[in-house]
């Protein structure tokens, strides 16, 4: 059953412009800063996915929620292709994974506090990530 191998909050995210080119996480952190609530706030989560059959096509969900459960924004739909063009067969099972950045672009943020990014693999949770939004006044 598919796994979650990593999942990195971040404030920014560069890709390359091709799968040779680097992939750079820019300030990640678990806990983010804003002057006041509620704001918009834009960032990113880095979800990486292993132990799945990359020769079936597969969907990944990801949810934002508020620490009452709410969700917050739109639920994000990814469609994981079949035999992706950059996964080597003979690289074992195991270490073959699927990295997605979900962009989180002018989210409302109604309180501070403990927000959780919940995962599905085929509609079936896989995990969770916390982060928090700290509100620091700025004179």
């Amino acid at each position: 059953m598919a796994q979650l191998d990593y999942f990195i909050f971040a404030e920014n995210v560069v890709v390359g412009r091709s799968i040779a080119e680097n992939y750079e996480i820019k300030k990640p952190k678990k806990v983010f800063t804003i002057p006041n609530t509620p704001n918009t706030y834009s960032f990113f989560a880095c979800i990486s996915i292993f132990d799945f059959d990359f020769t079936e096509k597969h969907t990944v969900q990801v949810m934002l929620k508020s620490e009452a459960g709410q969700l917050i924004g739109e639920k994000k739909d990814f469609y994981i292709p079949i035999k992706a063009n950059n996964v080597s067969s003979s690289l074992p099972d195991e270490f073959v994974a699927y990295v997605i950045s979900v962009d989180y672009r002018n989210t409302y943020i109604e309180n501070e506090g403990k927000y959780k990014c919940e995962v599905y693999f085929d509609n079936e949770f896989i995990g969770s990530k916390y982060l928090y939004f700290l509100k620091v006044r700025r004179d």
